[in-house]
Formats: C-alpha cells, sequence, structure tokens
C-alpha cells in the first residue's frame, strides 16, 4: 500500500511538471513584441517641416521635439537646436554654444546674437512688419497683398500658400524656397529674407510659430 501510494504521488508530479511546461510554451515572448511608438514621437515625425530650393533640394528639417526644434542640414548634420520658453526662443549649436537669442517686446521682438548683442529689431504694426538694424536701417518690410505676403528687402519676394506647401517667390514668380510640413505663410516669410543668416530665419520662423 505504502509503495503504491508514493508511486500515485509521482505519477501526479510528474503530469503536473508536464502541464506547467505546456502552458509555458504557450506564452508569448514579449522581447520579440516591437515596441510601440509613442504619441509624443508620432507627433514629432508629424511635425516635421522640411525647406528646399527650387530645385528640390533639402536644405533644411525642422522637427519638433516637445519644447524644443532640431534644425538639420541637407546632408543630415545639426544646424541648430532651438529651445521654447514663455516670451522667447533660444538657439544654440550642436555642441550647445549660444547662436543666438529671440525675445518677445510689447510691439514685436529683438533678435540677439550669441553674446546677447542686439542684431535687429522687429516692429509690428497694422498687420505689417519692419525688421531694422541696430543703426536703424531697414531690412525687410513684410506686409499682406491680397492672400499673398510681399516681402520688400535686398531680394524682393512674394510668399503664398499653395497645396499644403509655402511657396516663396521672387517678383517674376520663380520659386526660391519651398517649405512642406504644417506651417503658415506668415511663419515662414523670414525664409525669404536672404540678408539675414539661414538659423536666424529658421529661428523667426520657430518663435513666430510657437511664441509671438
Amino acid at each position: 500500500m505504502k509503495y503504491c501510494a508514493n508511486f500515485c504521488i509521482v505519477i501526479i508530479l510528474c503530469l503536473t511538471l508536464t502541464s506547467c511546461g505546456k502552458i509555458s510554451g504557450d506564452k508569448k515572448d514579449s522581447s520579440a513584441i516591437p515596441p510601440a511608438t509613442s504619441s509624443t514621437e508620432a507627433a514629432a515625425e508629424a511635425e516635421a517641416l522640411t525647406i528646399s530650393d527650387s530645385g528640390s533640394t533639402i536644405l533644411w528639417t525642422v522637427t519638433e521635439k516637445g519644447a524644443r526644434y532640431s534644425v538639420k542640414g541637407g546632408q543630415g548634420e545639426t544646424a541648430a537646436e532651438i529651445k521654447i520658453e514663455k516670451d522667447r526662443v533660444k538657439v544654440s549649436d550642436g555642441n550647445g554654444k549660444p547662436i543666438c537669442k529671440i525675445k518677445k517686446k510689447d510691439i514685436g521682438c529683438k533678435v540677439y546674437d550669441g553674446n546677447d548683442q542686439e542684431l535687429y529689431r522687429i516692429r509690428s504694426k497694422e498687420g505689417e512688419l519692419k525688421i531694422k538694424d541696430t543703426k536703424d536701417n531697414e531690412i525687410a518690410h513684410i506686409r499682406k497683398k491680397g492672400d499673398q505676403l510681399s516681402v520688400k528687402c535686398s531680394s524682393p519676394c512674394k510668399v503664398k500658400e499653395s497645396g499644403g506647401t509655402v511657396e516663396i517667390n521672387d517678383e517674376k514668380g520663380a520659386l526660391l524656397f519651398q517649405v512642406t510640413g504644417p506651417v503658415k505663410k506668415e511663419e515662414a516669410c523670414f525664409l525669404g529674407i536672404t540678408a539675414m543668416d539661414p538659423v536666424h530665419r529658421i529661428a523667426l520662423l520657430v518663435f513666430y510659430r510657437e511664441v509671438h
């Protein structure tokens, strides 16, 4: 009797272990399931802007990353990192060195270099923008004309929205720049002011998109 009882116990244990092994074998390997893309990552990807020249060559890509924007050149190199704050944007290079800053003022904004020296003053009046340097020389005058924006500067241009993009054309209608992505002409118009540094122009785009 004792031998039979022990034998029954052994059989029960074997059946239990076999059953457990089968259950664990049926479980999916969670490590094989790729991680889902977070909504934040998806939003950042959706907010990417591409700035191309007249030949469709990508000059810059501007990608939103939370309270920051990353600006990369046509070869994928980091051109700038733009940090968004309540009343300003701060721009640095890929190594964290300050490039410029744009700060909101009562009737516009001011652009400073990496050493906090003033570069430009932008004044808004009756729907028009005037950009002047520290010597009061007018760098650009932006105003609305019909469904376009007219940018009077050293290389005058017109800015319009067309089929989900913003086009910047010269006075004769020839394409200069094209911005693809969720952007308004009032934000992208600064790209046409070629007398200004490209990073300063992109920083103004971000400033008028996020702060102004």
